[in-house]
């Protein structure tokens, strides 16, 4: 018996002592959320760039993914990340070139579905249609200290589209991001969104120099002590905000106070 767990605890240590798989190709990443859909979660630990040579699966169980500072490229040909009514958490990495009709980088579908982003980024992913970055169909979003930048959609939501999904959003920036059809950060369609400490800096319509940040139509959005910055033609937002506490408009839209120059200078002058 005691020569048993001595074995055992051996092996333990063997395996304690035994380097991480590297995960640093397609192939190994696509093993990776295979193996995690199919015990029903997984952490997955990246150890370099990787760039997509085909579809991943769709994520339908519980997945973490530490980027550890590394990318995943969609290769301007396909989508990142799929969840079907899985959860999927993303940590300190980039997304980038991704491609869909729908979610260029990540799709979210499913009541029950969850999507968490921390210290990430999202840059230059693109959809013909809704959801350059991001399109959420049901289930609940957290986003916090991540940025979007030069994401496009076609149609509407160059870098989030959201259909009946809830969305906290905080300590982010999305920058230089466009639409055809308008909302060039979040095109909102239902839902219930919160914005809290944003930068959301010259978001327009693809077809021109025209602000177009967020397209809310029928959505519950607070948008809270952000900074909306723009060309100064065309609007911020259209649509209404259920609230609006402590955000500065260079131009004024979005129902919220307008600045026509910061004022920095007169508020350290006062000090």
């Amino acid at each position: 018996m005691i020569a048993i767990r001595l074995g055992i605890t051996a092996l333990t240590l063997l395996l304690l002592l035994l380097p991480a798989q590297a995960i640093d190709n397609y192939a190994s990443l696509y093993r990776e959320i295979q193996a995690a859909n199919s015990s029903g979660s997984g952490t997955i630990a990246l150890s370099g760039d990787i760039t997509l040579t085909g579809e991943l699966p769709a994520i339908t169980g519980n997945l973490v993914i530490e980027g550890n500072g590394h990318s995943i490229s969609g290769g301007d040909q396909f989508r990142i990340f799929a969840v079907d009514g899985g959860n999927l958490t993303l940590r300190d990495i980039r997304l980038t070139r991704g491609r869909a009709g729908s979610g260029g980088a990540v799709s979210l579908l499913g009541s029950a579905a969850s999507l968490t982003i921390e210290r990430s980024s999202f840059v230059s992913n693109r959809a013909s249609e809704h959801g350059g970055a991001l399109f959420l169909a049901g289930g609940s979003v957290t986003i916090a200290r991540s940025s979007f930048v030069k994401n496009h959609a076609s149609i509407g939501g160059g870098a989030v589209y959201l259909r009946g999904a809830i969305l906290r959003a905080s300590n982010s920036s999305f920058s230089e991001n466009t639409s055809g059809a308008g909302g060039g950060a979040f095109d909102l369609l239902n839902g219930n969104i919160e914005l809290t400490h944003l930068t959301l800096a010259r978001n327009r319509f693809s077809h021109s120099d025209e602000d177009s940040t967020i397209l809310n139509v029928n959505a519950t959005v607070s948008l809270r002590n952000s900074l909306v910055i723009g060309s100064g033609s065309g609007d911020h937002c259209s649509g209404s905000l259920a609230q609006n506490i402590g955000n500065l408009s260079q131009y004024g839209s979005c129902d919220i106070r307008a600045i026509g120059e910061p004022g920095l200078s007169r508020i350290a002058g006062d000090l």
